[in-house]
């Protein structure tokens, strides 16, 4: 693939393909979904395959990265040709639509941000090594000019900078255990290159400038200890300048001796996952950021405000003016940036002004108020003005309740319908990595299933910084209230804000709605997407709900311990255009869904919610999600006549002990999860009749016995999942009939009841996985 290098010829194979792909979709009734979505993941990826081409002609040279994408780009287009063939026979339409999924899929790994920002980010470097290169081949020639007397000591135009390390804060606080961890790599051999990854004002340069001066490192290094600052858009040429005339010897270094033990320390934004996991700063702990707060707040000695402002015991109790503090610090989240900056905007100042302050930030943020921290974090996402949706789905983030781990199939769905990303969700996916790889979220994850073949995300939730959070609140609120893409209603006291009361003629054009606690009475004609959000034991559903024609995403959470009840659920049933719900922690009792029917619903999720009494008619439904919902023993046989459904799953539901024989009417099922349900005595025979069945999960299911000998009839189960079905002694013989078997994940002891079908069933690959459980993400 020589020729690479020389045209547009990666460019050409993309464009052949995304020519084919927009005719396919344009001449032909069959793959459609497939098609589309497989055209927009095209759209996105054609000005990064531009740039990787300039970059190729400009470094005059290919790989074989490349050469496996220039292939992939041309048996796409081969694949998309021979699609447009098909005619009736329904096996080779199934195959041919699995194999444009993972056309699409394939392309996606390769464009993600682990693929494509690496990729890029290689040739850039490549690029400007070379400048490197060029720029120490003439610096060296000046200064043998310099050395030899031909020439001044002045090297270069405009002088040079430091690369020296800059003095730490006079106090430094919440580090040591990072500097600790840090410092063990830096002083042991093996890793060359570590990266420390945090949002703006986390403490990141005071942790590098402090191990820098630590005297342990110094004492390793000595005066090879180098100081750079790398900005958005960088000059290498300068940067290598600094660095000669700091240590002028260390040409030499380059030019004459082997490097070794070398160690560069990366502080981002972002990630920058291709060199390993990123050591990630947390924020300080209340005792931390409390000493923090005080060094900046504190007036020197000799002011006879800092007395009156410390703590003070009288009589045993703490003096009014000690809660003033540890409100502030309560606001400032454990940012060390937000406490110094306001501990210093408040030194001094009378207590009142504090009470003042604080008042502000109650009906506000402190992003709000403050210039420097909301600067510091708002470049955090100017680094997303290239990607817009991006950025949208980043602000969509403020619109769920303060400290709240969010489902990240809840903001998955949302995005889908708010976005109007493919109906599978996997550019919605690739964007939380992304948000995640640029530190703007956290994605937690309550275990470590590898391999998942449908793309499952039910154990994955996202958690924010409240600073975070305050910016994109900010965001959204510098448009005109009618403007607004999202409104956040939180309601205390029953006090609404004015905008809400009083509606003038104007409607509100808001596409994204969250509600906590109580409401008024809205007119939103645009919604698309609605969250509430309270805690109590009943809640009667907002009768303005009923004129939210556009609303296509429902999220209803009760954030009580027990399951509330739920009232007015059924005007639900007039939205027509309402394609997703998610329940969580709620009971649906038989007069919420005997006389409803969402006839449009496409995916229902339910979370801890009480289903013992039925659920609502979804006639036309394709996926259902169902966790930790204790209460349900039986799955309701009205299921299996929604000969709609795709996908089944069915998490942490311990007391279902069995599945209704009619669930082989599901002809159209692709998908069965029925993980971690320990009471589940085993799986019914009319199983064999979901000829559709391409993956299914019994992972921890301890209580089945055995698979009925009908699992052979499944003649198109690709994947299996059993990790921990300790009561599971055998493997059927007729499982030698799964032609189209190709992954099985389990433990050891359920892998040895493979071994003696190994012969009979070379294409499987066996994957032996550990018990993973972890309750860590409880404690975030």
């Amino acid at each position: 693939m020589a020729d690479l290098v020389s045209g547009a010829v990666l460019g050409a194979a993309f464009g052949e393909l995304f020519a084919a792909v927009k005719a396919a979709v344009k001449t032909t009734a069959l793959f459609q979904s497939r098609l589309r979505s497989l055209e927009s993941t095209l759209q996105d990826t054609e000005p990064i395959i531009k740039e990787i081409d300039s970059l190729n002609i400009l470094l005059d040279r290919s790989n074989e990265e490349m050469k496996r994408l220039y292939d992939l780009l041309k048996n796409g287009k081969i694949l998309v040709e021979k699609s447009l063939r098909i005619k009736m026979n329904l096996y080779k339409r199934y195959r041919y639509s699995c194999q444009l999924e993972d056309l699409g899929v394939d392309i996606l790994k390769f464009f993600q941000f682990y693929t494509i920002v690496i990729s890029r980010d290689n040739k850039e470097v490549l690029v400007k090594v070379n400048d490197i290169r060029e720029a120490i081949r003439k610096l060296g020639l000046m200064l043998e000019d310099v050395l030899s007397g031909k020439g001044t000591r002045s090297v270069g135009a405009g002088g040079f900078g430091s690369c020296a390390v800059p003095k730490t804060p006079e106090l430094v606080v919440g580090l040591n255990v990072s500097i600790r961890q840090l410092k063990n790599q830096l002083l042991d051999g093996g890793v060359s290159l570590m990266v420390v990854s945090a949002p703006g004002g986390c403490g990141k340069t005071t942790l590098v400038t402090t191990l820098c001066l630590d005297e342990e490192i110094k004492g390793k290094f000595g005066n090879n200890i180098f100081f750079l600052t790398v900005s958005q858009s960088p000059n290498f040429t300068v940067m290598v300048q600094n660095m000669i005339h700091y240590k002028e010897s260390i040409l030499e270094k380059f030019w004459f001796e082997e490097v070794k033990d070398y160690k560069i320390l990366v502080t981002s934004r972002f990630e920058l996952s291709r060199f390993g996991p990123p050591h990630k700063l947390p924020p300080l702990n209340d005792e931390d950021a409390r000493k923090l707060f005080l060094h900046s707040a504190t007036p020197k000695v000799g002011s006879s405000f800092r007395s009156s402002l410390l703590m003070k015991k009288i009589n045993g109790s703490v003096v009014p003016r000690d809660k003033l503090i540890d409100e502030v610090v309560k606001h400032c989240k454990g940012s060390p940036l937000a406490l110094t900056v306001l501990g210093k905007l408040l030194c001094g100042k009378h207590p009142k002004i504090w009470e003042s302050t604080l008042l502000e930030w109650s009906e506000g943020s402190i992003v709000d108020s403050n210039r420097a921290i909301f600067d510091c974090l708002q470049r955090s996402l100017d680094d997303l003005n290239g990607k817009p949706l991006y950025k949208e789905c980043f602000m969509d983030l403020g619109s769920f309740p303060e400290d709240h781990a969010i489902p990240a199939t809840a903001l998955i769905d949302m995005w889908i319908e708010l976005h109007k990303l493919d109906a599978e969700g996997v550019h919605a996916k690739r964007i939380l990595h992304e948000l995640a790889a640029r530190n703007l979220v956290d994605l937690v994850a309550t275990k470590n299933d590898e391999g998942e073949g449908d793309g499952f995300y039910d154990d994955l939730y996202v958690q924010q910084h409240d600073l975070l959070r305050e910016l994109a609140i900010h965001q959204n609120s510098q448009a005109l209230i009618h403007e607004r893409k999202r409104l956040n209603l939180d309601v205390r006291s029953n006090k609404f804000p004015h905008w809400c009361t009083a509606q003038d003629e104007q409607p509100l054009n808001a596409s994204l709605l969250s509600i906590s606690t109580d409401w008024p009475h809205l007119e939103l004609p645009a919604l698309e997407v609605l969250i509430l959000n309270f805690r109590m034991k009943n809640y009667t559903l907002p009768a303005f709900i009923r004129k939210l024609v556009s609303l296509k995403t429902l999220i209803i959470t009760n954030n009580g311990f027990f399951p509330a009840e739920l009232s007015n659920l059924t005007i639900l049933g007039s939205l027509t255009n309402l394609k997703r719900i998610r329940l969580e922690r709620i009971k649906i009792t038989p007069c919420d869904h005997s006389e409803m029917t969402l006839g449009y619903l496409q995916k229902a999720s339910f979370f801890m919610c009480d289903l013992s009494q039925g659920m609502m008619a979804m006639p036309n439904l394709a996926v259902i999600d169902v966790a930790y919902c204790g209460e349900l023993e039986r799955l309701p046989t009205c299921l299996c006549s929604i000969t709609s459904l795709r996908k089944i799953s069915i998490i942490s539901c311990h007391n279902l002990c069995s599945l209704p024989d009619q669930i082989g009417n599901l002809v159209n099922l692709q998908v069965l999860r029925l993980r971690s349900c320990m009471n589940l005595s085993g799986l019914p025979k009319s199983i064999g009749r979901l000829q559709n069945l391409a993956f299914l999960d019994i992972s921890d299911c301890f209580s089945i016995k055995e698979l009925p000998n009908e699992i052979a009839s499944l003649c198109r189960l690709i994947e299996v999942h059993m990790k921990g079905c300790s009561s599971l002694s055998a493997v059927p013989e007729s499982v030698v009939n799964l032609e189209q078997l190709k992954y099985v994940t389990c433990d050891l002891q359920r892998a040895q009841l493979w071994t003696p079908y190994k012969h009979r069933l070379p294409q499987v690959k066996v994957k032996i996985v550990q018990d993973d459980i972890t309750l860590d993400w409880l404690l975030k």
